[in-house]
């Protein structure tokens, strides 16, 4: 597998508190943000480890870092977290437009799979059927 590093460490930190700043924004509207980590087309994940990169694709490895860096943050601060890049390969071009963006096959599917995971990590019984 492939070694996980930032190919810019700088922009990890942002990364880190931009994720904060929303989860803050969130709660003081009242709402609670719910991060997941991103799938790719031809990377395979399993937690923040690559298990399969297509040479030719975009870089898995910092898609793999940006994953651990939410994962991690969202740990530490008691923000829930889904990781859909474990549970999920995209198939190109099926599911995809590019090795990054889905396109509407795999946007249901990531929303799916979103869907079934969020009660695991919220309490959805203080949801209300008037605010959705």
């Amino acid at each position: 597998p492939a070694e996980n590093k930032p190919l810019n460490p700088s922009y990890m930190d942002v990364y880190e508190k931009n994720i904060l700043k929303l989860d803050a924004l969130s709660r003081g509207l009242g709402a609670k943000a719910v991060f997941a980590s991103q799938p790719a087309g031809t990377c395979r994940f399993e937690g923040s480890t690559v298990l399969q990169q297509d040479a030719t694709s975009f870089d898995c490895v910092s898609l793999a870092y940006l994953n651990r860096v939410a994962a991690d943050v969202t740990k530490r601060n008691d923000i829930p977290f889904i990781d859909i890049a474990s549970l999920i390969t995209l198939k190109r071009p099926a599911e995809m437009y590019d090795y990054i963006h889905a396109n509407e096959q795999g946007a249901e599917l990531i929303g799916a799979l979103f869907a079934a995971q969020l009660p695991k990590v919220v309490d959805l019984s203080i949801v209300s059927s008037d605010s959705l």
